[in-house]
């Protein structure tokens, strides 16, 4: 009996600390770099990239270097919340108000700082059953 209790204990334990993947399935890779633009195309052309950037008429600005992506992603029972700067971890831009591109578009990305609630299911809902002679997606993407 006492050999069998640390067992019980480590399985007691595993069972308790899997992964969510609710929780751990979000793209985080690029959290850790700041959000960056290209102004024009010869920025793009240069490789010039900004961590800092404005509109044209420079009242729409993100004046300090904000980290992309995902930032935090946080739990309850019943809520999962996600905070996100809603900034790209790929170069932005450069983006125009015209056919040319010789007219840089108005507005401009900005740190949003927003928080995400998102519902924490205990289980995935079911399938719905298909209608009769419907035919599942799957049996169409492989046959083109």
């Amino acid at each position: 009996m006492k050999k069998l209790l640390p067992f019980a204990l480590l399985a007691i334990t595993t069972l308790n600390t899997q992964a969510d993947p609710q929780l751990t399935s979000w793209f985080t890779d690029l959290s850790s770099k700041y959000a960056r633009s290209y102004l024009t195309d010869a920025d793009a052309t240069a490789g010039t990239t900004y961590a800092t950037w404005s509109n044209v008429s420079g009242n729409l600005s993100q004046a300090l270097p904000v980290y992309a992506g995902i930032q935090q992603i946080s739990y309850s029972t019943n809520w999962i919340y996600i905070k996100t700067s809603n900034l790209a971890g790929y170069t932005m831009g450069p983006w125009y108000d015209n056919a040319a591109r010789t007219v840089r578009f108005i507005n401009a990305p900005k740190n949003q700082n927003i928080t995400w609630r998102l519902p924490r299911l205990r289980r995935l809902p079911r399938p719905r059953p298909l209608h009769q002679g419907q035919k599942p997606l799957w049996d169409f993407w492989w046959m083109a």
